[in-house]
């Protein structure tokens, strides 16, 4: 279905560009856009399967926890530096935004889905929430000591100073933290039951808005990359997140052998440390980039990368257990 998301955003992108631009407060600039609203209420859905009980087990674990906490916020860090030096000298202006654009990855948190993934793989749940709260509320202020730099090579004097706002300040509160807090209370107001009852709906409801979006992002990236004739935007976009996605998931699984946890613990670690969540980094980046940047095609390139290795992993590992 993501395939699907980029073939309909390659085909038909004209409805997803309106999307792009309706706003929900008269079309002010700077607004409170349709996109934005969306994205919240994706990150609402994760915060209701966000379970509090998993999250004091996870604690049970204090030394996979920290271990794999500390490799998610510096290791994919320090892959976009590598890439980035290895880069220098390519063409600037496209470079620097595509480098923006996987920066802005690197900094987010573990992806909502991920809690999912390693329950199906047969990880430990406990760890892999763990490890999703705590990348939520340490991974940006970690990624703002650190963004400033990809953000002055990608857009001048002023993107800095914004992009550090949007990731760390009342923007990031307002538009992450609450709606993932909002979810979260419901969860808890409504009682498990409920929400087990309910959690079908809500994968669905989850899927159709990550789907949506990344058709309407998509739309506007791929758009633009064709008019400016540069297919090999894409592709360059396309190979960096696969580039730093591999490299995730692999720090993820050298964290878990070498804390010499057990087999659940380690693909929680997988998981975890290897997937990130594109509903923020859309979030991120819509709020402080021009729509016709270049850093919005990574960023849509990894939803469909993570997945596609995500399944491959568990495939490998139903593979081996049986």
């Amino acid at each position: 279905m993501l395939l699907a998301s980029y073939a309909v955003a390659y085909f038909a992108p004209a409805t997803g560009q309106w999307l792009r631009g309706v706003s929900l407060n008269g079309g002010v600039t700077g607004s409170l856009s349709l996109s934005r609203v969306l994205l919240a209420a994706l990150l609402a859905l994760a915060g209701m399967g966000i379970d509090w009980t998993k999250l004091r087990e996870s604690l049970e674990h204090p030394a996979t926890l920290f271990t794999a906490l500390a490799v998610k916020l510096i290791a994919p860090a320090v892959v976009v530096f590598l890439i980035a030096a290895a880069l220098k000298g390519g063409p600037q202006p496209e470079t620097a935004q595509l480098l923006l654009g996987l920066a802005l990855i690197a900094a987010m948190p573990a992806a909502g889905s991920s809690p999912a993934w390693t329950q199906a793989a047969g990880g430990d749940v406990a760890v892999s929430v763990g490890l999703l709260v705590g990348s939520t509320v340490l991974g940006p202020l970690c990624g703002s000591l650190w963004l400033d730099g990809f953000a002055a090579a990608a857009g001048g004097d002023q993107l800095p100073d914004r992009l550090r706002v949007a990731v760390s300040g009342l923007s990031f509160l307002a538009w992450v933290i609450v709606p993932t807090a909002v979810g979260m209370a419901l969860r808890h107001y409504l009682g498990t039951k409920v929400i087990a009852r309910w959690k079908p709906y809500l994968r669905l409801a989850g899927a159709a808005l990550l789907l949506l979006l990344i058709y309407v992002f998509a739309s506007e990236a791929i758009s633009r990359a064709m008019q400016r004739s540069a297919p090999s935007e894409l592709a360059s976009a396309v190979s960096l997140a696969a580039l730093l996605c591999c490299s995730g998931f692999l720090f993820g699984w050298l964290t878990g052998r070498l804390s010499h946890s057990g087999h659940s613990s380690r693909v929680a670690c997988v998981y975890g440390v290897g997937m990130h969540n594109n509903g923020i980094a859309l979030l991120v980046a819509d709020a402080v980039l021009p729509s016709d940047s270049a850093a919005f095609a990574p960023i849509i390139a990894y939803a469909l990368v993570q997945h596609l290795l995500a399944g491959a992993v568990d495939a490998l590992l139903a593979w081996r257990r049986g």
